[in-house]
């Protein structure tokens, strides 16, 4: 597959989540340019409870030791979602992130 193919296919699949996360929270959000540094997921209202959204469109999943060099330690709250060629899609992010997020929705 080329360049722009696999390009096309993550901006495709960016755009995707950005939708569905405006269908289930209203918020404003729209969708990084690719090649752009920063959040894939760009939160205008300040609204989501994680601070960077990274999209990954990969043919296979890649191994645990890949995603863990993805992470940015300074960022406090980071969530992949991710998808492979005709698997399911996933999210992945930090223990303290999930228990962070589940303690807000059990105590707010």
């Amino acid at each position: 597959m080329d360049t722009k193919s696999r390009k096309g296919k993550g901006r495709t699949y960016q755009q995707y989540i950005r939708d569905r996360l405006i269908a289930i929270t209203g918020l404003r959000l729209e969708s990084q340019p690719m090649g752009q540094a920063g959040s894939d997921i760009i939160d205008i209202d300040k609204g989501l409870p994680w601070e960077t959204s990274e999209c990954k469109h990969w043919k296979e999943y890649p191994s645990l030791n890949h995603l863990t060099t993805l992470l940015v330690p300074e960022k406090r709250t980071q969530v992949f979602f991710m998808r492979a060629n005709r698997k399911p899609d996933l999210v992945v992010m930090k223990l303290d992130t999930f228990l962070e997020l589940l303690e807000g929705y059990y105590y707010a």
